[in-house]
């Protein structure tokens, strides 16, 4: 009987060492895919967190930019209001200046030279435009120059110099005040690169 009761424990001691030996695989396994359970899920927490901070930072980089743009804006239309504040000061300083100069004695001599030049560009048949600042003048031109003159409706804004017309060619050439400020006024924004982009 002893024999039966040595097979009954080493049968019970196999049984309880295989189920030992089963329960730790079991266990191995069971921690093996809790872990990856685990890995897996917190990859998956960190992607989506990822996800959100990019998203975040994506809305946050639009704003300033959205910012930014404005601001740029801002300082282009200040940039604009003042440029154009010192293009019409110059520009009134210059009209000034013209209108003080159309009241000198030396404006007829300018006018007759202005003259003799237009006449050697546009020929001997010239008529001739006037500022209507400069109707007291009208005579003088006619005479000294030997041409027709025309003086300007005051609305047109003429303020000194002349215009010439030769209508058999065709040709207008205006050496007028209010043209000199204009293509000067282009001419100055050019050179000193007072362009808004």
């Amino acid at each position: 009987m002893s024999d039966v009761k040595e097979k009954l424990k080493k049968f019970n001691h196999d049984i309880i060492a295989d189920i030992n030996a089963e329960r730790k695989v079991m266990l191995k396994k069971a921690e093996t895919e809790l872990g990856e359970y685990y890995s897996k899920k917190e990859n998956e927490y960190l992607k989506e967190a990822y996800e959100k901070i990019q998203a975040a930072v994506r809305e946050i980089n639009r704003t300033n930019q959205v910012k930014r743009s404005k601001i740029i804006m801002e300082h282009r239309m200040e940039l604009f209001r003042k440029r154009n504040a010192i293009v019409e000061k110059i520009y009134f300083r210059a009209t000034q200046k013209l209108i003080e100069f159309a009241k000198t004695d030396r404006y007829k001599d300018f006018l007759l030279e202005k003259l003799a030049k237009m006449k050697k560009v546009i020929g001997e048949d010239v008529q001739i435009t006037i500022s209507y600042s400069d109707r007291e003048l009208k005579e003088f031109i006619e005479t000294k120059g030997n041409v027709n003159v025309v003086v300007a409706d005051k609305k047109r804004g003429l303020i000194g110099g002349l215009i010439g017309l030769n209508s058999d060619k065709g040709i207008l050439l205006d050496e007028s005040f209010a043209k000199l400020l204009s293509d000067n006024k282009e001419e100055m924004l050019n050179f000193c690169n007072l362009h808004v982009d």
